[in-house]
């Protein structure tokens, strides 16, 4: 008989969504059917978890991390006991990154010569942006000053999470649960547009806020200072790592910043432990390495951000 998983991924075309997709595509052969629902982003993903509407979950280290010891936003969170089933192997960024033409290199330069940026980042009230917004206070500046000299922080989707047509002129296509090609055509729009002359966000090799944006136009990453990047890494979780020279154009040498290099498949203490062993099985099929961001899986014990826990049959697995 078939069974059907409530997943909490994010919006079609995310990494989260990838993620989810390429498991639900190998483990469809054990007659499991993932019903990914779209709506839950950022800390959406880690509230239907915690509060079983989704059986599963696929998210960034730091949500199941905060959620856990009901940190910040999520303090309001009862009982959440998360444990978490597999990570895969899919890095991501904290990228900061202007038009060359402005002249400087480092963060807090730009700050200092009050360049109207214009960075996509990602909404205010998700908890990725306090991330970045404490990176720019560490750096003297603020998405304040940038809109004072004339910059702005445009969000990365058209439309927010509405369906029904806002009567801006947009396409209608242009909706938030849409594919990755349409993200990837709405950030050629803000760039032809005058909307966005940067980015500043966590992105993986296939956001199109860094592929498409850094063909687009002519731009250089910015540097963040060492001690920026400890202060935030103790305050919030996350990892110190290096965007790879030659990643995007414009990197043109490592940079040091922050950001992770799994995402966590997750589920709570209480998730079948049949649907956890069907999942690391289904993890191993080399299918699952045919996606179109590179995910993978390495089949070792991972080692967790935090204090954070495996699922008990997940466990039993790694033993």
């Amino acid at each position: 008989m078939t069974r059907t998983v409530k997943t909490a991924a994010s919006l079609a075309g995310s990494l989260w969504w990838e993620v989810a997709a390429s498991l639900r595509k190998v483990l469809a052969v054990d007659d499991i059917v993932l019903d990914l629902d779209w709506t839950r982003y950022d800390h959406l993903n880690v509230r239907a978890v915690s509060a079983g509407e989704c059986e599963i979950g696929v998210t960034m280290p730091p949500f199941v991390d905060w959620a856990q010891h009901r940190r910040g936003p999520l303090a309001d969170l009862r009982d959440p006991d998360l444990r978490v089933i597999a990570a895969v192997n899919l890095p991501t960024w904290l990228v900061a990154a202007v038009d060359r033409t402005s002249g400087v290199e480092t963060l807090r330069q730009l700050g200092e010569a009050k360049f109207p940026w214009k960075p996509i980042m990602p909404p205010a009230d998700q908890l990725l942006r306090a991330w970045g917004e404490r990176i720019l206070e560490l750096h003297g500046l603020s998405t304040d000053d940038i809109r004072s000299w004339g910059g702005d922080d445009p969000p990365p989707y058209a439309r927010g999470l509405r369906h029904d047509d806002p009567g801006d002129g947009l396409p209608a296509r242009w909706v938030s649960n849409e594919t990755e090609s349409q993200l990837a055509e709405y950030t050629r729009h803000q760039s032809a547009t005058g909307l966005a002359n940067g980015v500043f966000m966590f992105v993986n090799l296939a956001s199109p806020w860094t592929t498409a944006l850094s063909v687009l136009r002519d731009l250089t990453f910015l540097t963040l200072e060492d001690e920026a990047l400890d202060t935030v890494r103790r305050e919030f979780g996350a990892q110190r790592v290096s965007i790879p020279e030659r990643l995007f154009l414009g990197v043109d040498s490592d940079k040091p910043t922050l950001g992770w290099r799994h995402q966590y498949i997750y589920g709570r203490a209480d998730t079948d432990p049949e649907l956890v062993r069907a999942i690391l099985r289904a993890l191993n099929r080399p299918e699952f390495l045919d996606n179109a961001m590179g995910i993978s899986y390495t089949a070792v014990r991972p080692g967790l951000v935090s204090d954070l826990r495996l699922h008990p049959a997940a466990e039993a697995w790694y033993e």
